[in-house]
């Protein structure tokens, strides 16, 4: 399992490669809680792809320029349990967790700091999967659903990728909410099944949760699409437009040349969702067979993007997708200090990009698209409300150190994290 030395290099710890320190954003309301007493339940999130080690080995051609020493597992174990140790997130989603190290490392390491988890396996012999994490002196679980994205009957959802929804309730005797850790499918050509894996999810959420107000719901993890592509698009405003779309743009992962557009059928006749993302009753999958619009007229966006609560309550292929949960992102994507773009990925300088996220739902939002740029205004928080994050770095500041995974950084992605306050 060891990696090959391609030359010679040091093996000690560079001492000139002093990092910017990542620090903590607080929001404005994050800091009017530091001074005065507040009610509810502070906790922290942790979202991180640390990287499975096989998957690493299988790829070495990414890591090729890599000192040796940061691609070794030995070593890589225990930068992560020094961030583990370091941060203590109350609660832990990873994904790329190695099977196989979850006996030897992971499940004894988090033990010992107080965790239990929930963990679930890719399908197809994969070797890795998602794991969630949550401290057991403030959470507990009362249901754990697993969402495997493979279906039999449709090359759309043959992939082997999974989600793993926890509905947590703490401790302190407040009312619960979910938290949904995903890995989506990384081809960037395949945003059609990114899409459909992303709806899949969407609809177990909206099966656990049909009081959607009042429980809050937490979507991250990474979802191999970036802030302006049409994934994000759709997370993040509730609706979107399929039809016509090129596929590469869903995650907008590469400026290809990809000519291949969305149709109409984007959800087959395996996957009993509607493109309101809600599992549809046997009734429904009949009269749709025959008509894919029930209910309700289209004829209200063109006027009124806000106002995409007129979808028809039920329909299938109609070109466009809703869902119902009001998501925003705990990160910006830009850094306030330097003005510059935030990265959680970055094996080499050109390939740098964030695909890692961290969403919450909020009572109210109006989400703005400009240039490709989301921002939402009048953002009403609900149940969960955001204190603060652990600021990212540019890719400047990340190549300074050296490319991901480096001294100070065990995997290939950076981890997401941040502190809510529960009411």
């Amino acid at each position: 399992s060891h990696v090959k030395r391609s030359r010679s290099e040091p093996a000690i710890e560079p001492r000139d490669s002093l990092p910017r320190n990542r620090e903590w954003e607080l929001t404005p309301f994050g800091k009017v809680c530091q001074t005065r007493a507040h009610h509810g339940l502070p906790f922290s999130l942790m979202s991180y792809n640390v990287l499975a080690q096989d998957l690493l080995l299988d790829n070495q051609y990414l890591y090729r320029d890599h000192p040796t020493q940061v691609l070794d597992w030995e070593y890589r174990k225990q930068k992560l349990l020094q961030e583990f140790s370091a941060h203590q997130p109350d609660i832990l989603c990873m994904q790329e967790v190695q099977e196989s190290h979850l006996e030897e490392f992971y499940i004894p390491q988090l033990k010992a700091l107080g965790y239990e988890g929930e963990y679930l396996r890719r399908t197809g012999g994969k070797v890795d999967g998602c794991a969630t994490f949550y401290k057991k002196d403030k959470f507990s679980v009362e249901e754990a659903r697993h969402v495997h994205y493979f279906q039999e009957g449709s090359s759309l959802t043959n992939r082997d990728n999974v989600g793993l929804i926890l509905r947590l309730i703490p401790l302190n005797g407040q009312e619960g909410f979910c938290v949904a850790n995903t890995h989506l499918l990384y081809n960037p050509k395949r945003g059609d099944i990114k899409l459909l894996q992303l709806v899949k999810l969407l609809a177990e959420l909206d099966h656990m949760i049909p009081d959607f107000r009042s429980v809050p719901v937490i979507l991250c993890g990474d979802f191999n699409a970036r802030p302006h592509s049409f994934m994000y698009k759709f997370i993040s405003q509730g609706y979107l437009r399929y039809h016509g779309l090129p596929i590469e743009g869903i995650s907008a992962q590469r400026y290809g040349k990809g000519r291949k557009l969305l149709d109409m059928g984007l959800i087959p006749s395996n996957l009993t969702i509607s493109d309101q993302c809600h599992y549809l009753e046997e009734q429904h999958v009949k009269m749709l067979r025959e008509s894919p619009v029930l209910e309700g007229q289209f004829h209200t966006y063109h006027s009124s993007p806000y106002h995409h609560f007129h979808f028809p309550q039920v329909s299938q292929n109609s070109g466009f997708l809703w869902h119902k949960f009001h998501l925003i992102s705990a990160y910006k994507h830009f850094i306030e200090r330097t003005g510059e773009p935030e990265v959680t990925t970055q094996t080499n300088p050109f390939d740098s990009s964030v695909v890692d996220y961290v969403f919450y739902t909020v009572d109210g939002r109006e989400s703005k698209s400009r240039r490709g740029n989301f921002s939402n205004r009048n953002v009403q928080e609900g149940r969960i409300k955001l204190l603060g994050r652990l600021g990212l770095l540019s890719q400047g500041e990340i190549s300074s150190v050296g490319n991901l995974p480096n001294f100070q950084n065990p995997s290939d992605h950076m981890p997401l994290m941040v502190k809510f306050l529960l009411t």
